[in-house]
């Protein structure tokens, strides 16, 4: 596999795993190679497999469990997350997949309370960081997902941050009404690869709230050249006709800087290998009478406090 040699590899662990069924390493490696090819149903069969042999490896449920998200199974995952954490209470990544169960079935404050355990036991894990973000963005809380996000962003050298690391960011400064910052962040997302129309969407709409309309029109023809009927730009373009950027909000179907909204008939983010994007998130500020989900162990908040006061991080670019 480290080759490169996938179906060679497949066909070798075939072999091994057929020579000793109880050979838990080899059950392991094979279902990479099946997953690798697409073969998830078959991959969680080995791990299963495997975990009947040594059912105190929690990392063997969590690798299935994450494959049964993959086939839209969040009720099998969640069963693989509880065994995982029957096994160690304290295993990260089993928390993480608990949290991400919890957000495909819409518990939104359960998933941030479990993404902060994860984060207790892995507070550098940059996945389950940008996971978080994302969360604060779909419950309406842009000052909590940018201060996850800029304590990501610090863990990058300078000019490397992830796309969708700065684009979540320039989405979080739009909402904290900060259009030049968020101008800034948003430009340098599309400069690492190939933006996407729904990036130069809003990157178009920070730069017309910040006062640059010539910029923000430059930005919606790349975004319309890229996909015409992209629906965001389609009415971004419609409602910058003739509107200023102080009636924009009101004009666009916006409800800035109090949340993360689109234009209307514009479905969000566009689903990667970055966390998914969502509709209709609901509003709301962190778990009434629990500690910020950011946390403690992430650094955002001082031990004892429950919450983070909202701030206003220093723009690096």
């Amino acid at each position: 596999m480290e080759r490169g040699d996938w179906p060679g590899a497949e066909a070798l662990l075939h072999k091994a795993v057929e020579a000793c069924p109880a050979d838990v390493e080899a059950r392991r490696s094979y279902a990479d190679t099946l997953a690798h090819r697409g073969a998830t149903g078959a991959a969680i069969v080995q791990l299963e497999e495997a975990r009947r042999v040594a059912p105190e490896d929690a990392s063997l449920a969590v690798r299935a469990g994450e494959l049964y998200l993959t086939i839209d199974r969040p009720d099998k995952a969640g069963e693989s997350a509880g065994r995982a954490l029957d096994v160690d209470p304290r295993y990260a990544p089993a928390w993480a997949l608990r949290a991400q169960v919890m957000e495909r079935n819409g518990r939104l404050r359960q998933a941030l309370a479990d993404y902060q355990r994860a984060l207790g036991y892995d507070p550098n894990n940059a996945d389950w960081m940008l996971r978080l973000a994302e969360v604060y963005r779909r419950l309406g809380a842009p000052s909590r997902a940018l201060a996850a996000l800029e304590r990501l962003i610090d863990t990058y050298p300078s000019g490397e941050e992830p796309q969708q690391v700065l684009y979540l960011e320039g989405l979080a400064l739009t909402a904290l009404g900060r259009y030049s910052d968020a101008t800034t962040a948003l430009a340098a997302a599309s400069q690492r690869g190939s933006p996407t129309a729904e990036l130069l969407c809003r990157l178009a709409e920070a730069q017309w709230r910040a006062g640059r309309p010539a910029e923000a029109q430059s930005s919606l023809q790349q975004a319309l050249a890229l996909e015409p009927t992209h629906p965001g730009s389609v009415v971004l373009a419609q409602r910058l006709q003739g509107v200023g950027p102080s009636n924009l909000g009101s004009a666009a179907g916006y409800n800035a800087p109090a949340g993360f909204d689109a234009p209307a008939g514009y479905n969000g983010p566009a689903a990667g290998s970055a966390p998914p994007a969502y509709v209709g998130a609901p509003r709301g500020g962190p778990p009434a009478g629990g500690i910020d989900p950011v946390g403690v162990a992430t650094g955002l908040i001082a031990p004892g406090a429950t919450s983070a006061a909202p701030t206003a991080p220093t723009m690096r670019r």
